[in-house]
């Protein structure tokens, strides 16, 4: 830790105008919080390499050349929107992003040995190239083990039926997707029995961990990751909170006035990444809530952990089906709408829909934002998903989208539904 703040201090523009502590050694709870607000506006300032630039990576992600002299190129880039639906880009060098993979596949190790035989894992993320879900698989491909990796944004039949011609004995999704495979194998529309489940990048219910104990026989292990610093904390055998990988990342869980919460108490949470040296993030107020644990895990291991954890709690957005392939309505993962939405040149954005209508609203379109190209991709995405055509897509440019009392605003809200998130 001290030598992650020495390294902020010297390098980056952003820390050195705040240590006013001085680079020597300091207490964790003495240095100052990063909003996710810095991390989006004062990019420039945080990073420590001086020509890296926040506009040369958006340029990369726009399939734009960066300026010439840039150091873009010479970074792995990840994107996140997070709750705020202001985009956080993140930037990793070489060793940072070994860190990060070695890191990951750390956190399966902790869920003890991998099945028996040959191992054939399925992975269903995001259909964006630039996020984790689909990075870190890429990485970590490896011809001797059959693996697939599937868009949790395709229609659920397409994915079934990939997964059931090809069954995995380890499967990874987000806990949305498993809710609709486990509802599919009662339906008799799959067949797989994989033998360990991981969910990642949603808020994993009581309900989901009981359907897959009953349809598969198996205990989820739900994994706390965010894009910003890749795994956080993860689930053990014995299912007893969340060990947190505390050689990667610091965790605090703090009050509305910043103070420790007590054990079993929910308050928000800060993480400090300590392998980060291109983008320091210190004390990085990631959005998310959760409780800190007390005691050892069930498991015997002493080190720190989360009692719980509160993410996002995603559903699939529902639309009319245009009756030709199907009658009722048609489901469509919000990822396929993030997966366009966050490479817009935006502010922030906002979906409210319903099942006849997908209106988008964004804030501060720079000068590339182009609303109807943007209403055409949303529309291809609800027809490829068998959406009816007289679906209405709009996409609007609006002064503000409000936020709740948290500060938050919910990305998808049904039409009509309160403004507070």
């Amino acid at each position: 830790m001290a030598a992650l703040w020495r390294h902020a201090v010297d390098h980056s523009p952003f820390y050195r105008h705040a240590a006013a502590l001085g680079r020597g050694p300091v207490q964790l709870t003495e240095l100052p919080t990063l909003d996710k607000s810095d991390l989006v506006g004062r990019f420039d300032e945080l990073v420590t390499d001086a020509s890296l630039r926040r506009s040369d990576l958006e340029a990369r992600l726009h399939g734009r050349a960066p300026r010439h002299g840039s150091g873009a190129d010479r970074y792995r880039m990840a994107i996140s929107s997070g709750s705020t639906g202001s985009p956080a880009i993140v930037a990793f060098d070489g060793n940072e992003w070994v860190g990060l993979i070695v890191n990951a596949a750390r956190a399966r190790a902790v869920a003890g040995p991998r099945p028996g035989g040959i191992i054939r894992s399925a992975k269903i993320g995001s259909p964006s190239r630039w996020h984790l879900s689909t990075q870190v698989p890429a990485t970590l491909s490896d011809p001797r083990k059959p693996s697939r990796v599937l868009d949790a944004s395709d229609p659920i039949e397409s994915i079934t039926a990939e997964l059931t011609a090809h069954p995995p004995t380890i499967l990874s999704a987000y806990p949305s997707v498993l809710r609709r495979l486990l509802v599919a194998q009662q339906a008799g529309r799959l067949d797989i029995a994989p033998t360990q489940v991981f969910a990642s990048g949603e808020h994993l219910g009581d309900a989901t961990r009981a359907l897959a104990r009953e349809v598969w026989g198996v205990e989820v292990f739900d994994q706390y990751v965010a894009t910003e610093v890749g795994f956080i904390a993860v689930q053990c055998p014995a299912h007893d909170g969340y060990h947190v990988l505390d050689d990667h990342v610091v965790v605090e869980v703090v009050d509305d006035r910043g103070d420790p919460c007590a054990a079993g108490e929910t308050g928000d949470v800060l993480v400090t990444a300590l392998h980060a040296r291109t983008l320091p993030l210190i004390r990085y107020r990631i959005g998310d809530r959760a409780a800190s644990a007390d005691g050892p895990c069930g498991c015997g291991h002493a080190g720190p952990r989360l009692a719980s954890t509160e993410g996002v709690d995603r559903d699939v957005l529902g639309f009319r089906a245009d009756g030709k392939h199907s009658a009722g309505n048609v489901e469509v993962h919000p990822v396929a709408i993030t997966a366009i939405v966050d490479r817009l040149p935006v502010g922030s954005w906002i979906v409210r829909h319903d099942p006849d209508a997908l209106h988008l609203e964004v804030t501060a379109p720079s000068g590339d934002f182009d609303a109807s190209s943007v209403r055409a991709q949303l529309a291809e995405v609800l027809a490829t998903a068998g959406a009816h055509r007289g679906v209405d897509v709009r996409v609007d440019v609006v002064a503000s989208i409000d936020a709740g009392p948290g500060g938050k605003a919910a990305r998808f809200r049904r039409r009509g539904e309160p403004h507070e998130a």
